[in-house]
């Protein structure tokens, strides 16, 4: 089996990964932290920027997102508030359960991996993580 050494920097650099290469049952593998100048290169780096998880390079884009499912979220609850004023209660509950996931949704592939890459962004759009 082939082994490797994964470590993350949660800084801006990403990740870095050293191949051990090809083990067995028993092989050991050692570790020893060294200056920089002194270490093996990694044989892959990656930047956090290429991770998929992380959205919009450019930061005014970010917050027009952000500010666009601000806007969705909003609308999403006068959705709810109709429903749960004109529907009858089990119709209101199916409703309210579908935007839910709408919600949940937008949340997972949209807000947190913009905010993820934009941490700054955060405290401007706190009441969408409500």
């Amino acid at each position: 089996m082939e082994a490797g050494i994964h470590a993350f920097d949660f800084g801006l650099s990403g990740g870095l990964e050293w191949s051990a290469g090809r083990v067995s049952i028993g092989d050991k593998i050692e570790i020893h932290a060294l200056p920089d100048h002194d270490a093996d290169l990694p044989t892959k780096t990656s930047r956090s920027a290429d991770y998929p998880a992380y959205l919009f390079s450019d930061p005014r884009l970010a917050r027009q997102a952000l500010a666009k499912a601000q806007h969705c979220k909003e609308l999403l609850e006068e959705v709810l508030q109709a429903a749960k004023n004109n529907e009858p209660h089990e119709e209101a509950l199916k409703i309210q359960r579908a935007v839910i996931a709408v919600v949940q949704q937008l949340g997972q592939h949209l807000i947190s991996p913009t905010i993820r890459r934009h941490p700054e962004l955060l405290s401007e759009t706190s009441d969408l993580l409500d």
